[in-house]
């Protein structure tokens, strides 16, 4: 279902962009702490005691960002039920169960996804490598000018975009996950056993998604993927109807009834007997 595909894009470019706004608030508070508390000699900033101990406090700015995380956190969850409504829709056409069952299964993963959510989105980690590059830059023998400084900081928060590389893969798969497993929750409960893998294909679509794109697979046939091996298979963990081709996969399974699945995939009911 392309509404589904162009809604999860839509969810991906805007976490993504929530993130960027971050990473320039981030920048201009720990700029503006720093600038105030930093000190300089002979217009350089080296690294001793007293700078080391502003850049250690840089967590005291933790707190400002509270607001900023929740929004985002909020988005995410926002986007996970929009998901799951367009996931519930598709699979009511085929059953009208799915609309009691959807409503069920929904709930449980927007309450999963927010422990999630509160569980990783955390700054600590970004403000540590920030810390330790503000650390690396002082330490130069002839130190670094306040100037050179925010322009450094500039490039390792907004130019090489910390936060959206720290959390991109996660929120990426995220929604993508959820709305695997709340596909799969619902068909077990509907009896469907026959998937399309759908999501088209980009130019980085790996073989194994290009190989199976579009076509009809029974689950058992589905759950057989677990046994093989290709580039951006989970090491550990993987499970063929969650994570599908693996790391940042844009695929998903659209559960079909038996009748779609019998006109895609005649050779799959070549020796069922019609009850």
């Amino acid at each position: 279902m392309r509404e589904l595909d162009e809604k999860i894009d839509e969810l991906v470019k805007g976490t993504a962009s929530r993130f960027e706004k971050l990473e320039k608030l981030i920048f201009n508070e720990v700029m503006n702490y720093l600038s105030d508390r930093v000190q300089v000699r002979e217009q350089r900033i080296t690294f001793d005691a007293q700078n080391y101990g502003v850049i250690s406090s840089i967590d005291s700015l933790l707190s400002r960002f509270s607001s900023a995380i929740q929004n985002i956190g909020k988005y995410i969850i926002r986007g996970i039920g929009s998901v799951m409504g367009l996931t519930t829709d598709q699979l009511s056409k085929i059953d009208v169960r799915a609309i009691k069952t959807g409503a069920t299964v929904t709930d449980e993963l927007l309450r999963h996804s927010a422990t999630v959510i509160n569980k990783n989105l955390t700054l600590e980690p970004l403000f540590l490598d920030i810390k330790q590059h503000a650390i690396s830059l002082m330490a130069d023998t002839k130190g670094i000018d306040l100037v050179e400084l925010r322009r450094a900081l500039r490039s390792k928060v907004v130019g090489n975009r910390l936060a959206q590389r720290y959390f991109a893969r996660w929120t990426h798969d995220l929604y993508s996950q959820m709305q695997r497993v709340g596909a799969n929750r619902i068909r077990l409960d509907l009896g469907l056993k026959y998937a399309v893998y759908q999501g088209g294909l980009i130019k980085t679509s790996r073989d194994f998604c290009e190989e199976r794109n579009g076509k009809c697979f029974s689950d058992d046939e589905i759950m057989k993927w677990e046994s093989l091996n290709w580039d951006g298979k989970p090491e550990t963990g993987y499970n063929a109807l969650i994570d599908c081709g693996g790391y940042n996969c844009r695929h998903r399974l659209d559960w079909v009834s038996d009748q779609m699945a019998r006109r895609m995939r005649p050779d799959l009911f070549k020796n069922k007997v019609n009850v």
